[in-house]
């Protein structure tokens, strides 16, 4: 809903002749039509949106003049996000984040003044949406080539103003910085939960892999979904609370758990 709003937002300032008053930017850029066959264009932006603070191609508006035309054909609503998803992430590592939708712009938005003072009759467009994530481990990094886009392997892309363009020295030198600073206060806060813990009763959770490491040497594999069930049944109180309840098997949360993932069983 967040994503409809904000498209909305960015369709709802037009001009006396009916023309967008935003402009592509750093997070904006219009497209008149969506074809199934440009995925590695659609990839590319998106990367370069996930390099930097995330952004929308919104479907339906026409770049010069920006006009909103609404989408002549089913081809996004048909689009499959299994294929999409898998064909963007062929292309880029590690995976982006990303969302779709459409919305209808109503006419009352569209009618636009002809030259002899006419008011023209526009029904209804549909506009389609992409948003994609900004990344959690940046950089996203191309893992093959595609010609038609002058995509190399290895190539960071980032979004500059209006365009997707590789990576230039000061903002790569940026994003290293920024994850190398993620990673250290990641190892320091697990360093003072190891410091408040008894150390020698202590084993690591590797909840991607799914092994414990014990402080004996020995690594103990486990099933997520295990886990999951464990986590989904239990009790929690807070670190530095007292559980009122007597008897009550619980568990100590050190931290945040999200228990959103759904796991098969």
């Amino acid at each position: 809903m967040k994503h409809e709003i904000e498209v909305r937002k960015i369709l709802s300032a037009v001009t006396p002749s009916g023309n967008l008053r935003s402009r592509e930017s750093n997070t904006v850029e219009f497209k008149e039509s969506f074809n199934k066959n440009s995925t590695a264009k659609y990839a590319k932006t998106m990367a370069a949106y996930a390099n930097n603070r995330g952004g929308y191609i919104i479907f339906g508006v026409k770049d010069n003049p920006r006009e909103i035309v609404g989408l002549k054909s089913n081809n996004f609503e048909n689009l499959s996000q299994e294929q999409f998803t898998d064909a963007i992430n062929s292309l880029f590592s590690p995976a982006i984040d990303w969302e779709c939708g459409t919305l209808t712009i109503p006419a009352n938005q569209l009618k636009t003044v002809s030259n002899d003072k006419v008011e023209k009759e526009i029904t209804e467009r549909k506009i389609g949406w992409l948003y994609a994530e900004q990344a959690e481990n940046k950089p996203v990094i191309a893992q093959k080539s595609d010609s038609g886009e002058k995509i190399t392997s290895g190539d960071v892309f980032y979004r500059y103003r209006a365009r997707s363009e590789k990576i230039k020295y000061a903002e790569m030198r940026r994003l290293i910085e920024e994850r190398t600073s993620k990673e250290r206060e990641g190892l320091l806060k697990l360093f003072e939960i190891i410091r408040k813990s008894e150390t020698a009763n202590l084993g690591i959770v590797n909840y991607s892999n799914g092994k414990i490491t014990t402080p004996y040497g020995v690594d103990v594999a486990f099933d997520r979904k295990l886990v999951t069930q464990v986590l989904k049944k239990a009790k929690f109180i807070k670190e530095g609370s007292f559980d009122e309840t007597v008897g009550i098997p619980v568990i100590k949360v050190t931290g945040n758990i999200d228990l959103a993932e759904e796991v098969p069983v």
